[in-house]
């Protein structure tokens, strides 16, 4: 069975492009980061057992 797509090489692509453009602008990057992401709430775990 051959691969089809080689997913190390894949994720290590991915991450470089997105280190370059974090790089690049990180004021740009978090701001957008954050329209995209800031409505999100954090979970609370209880950590009480009864």
């Amino acid at each position: 069975m051959e691969k089809k797509i080689d997913a190390v090489k894949l994720q290590r692509d991915i991450r470089l492009k997105l280190a370059e453009k974090y790089l690049k602008s990180r004021d740009m990057e978090l701001r957008e980061l954050q329209e995209k992401f800031g409505n999100l709430k954090k979970k609370k775990i209880g950590t009480r057992f009864k």
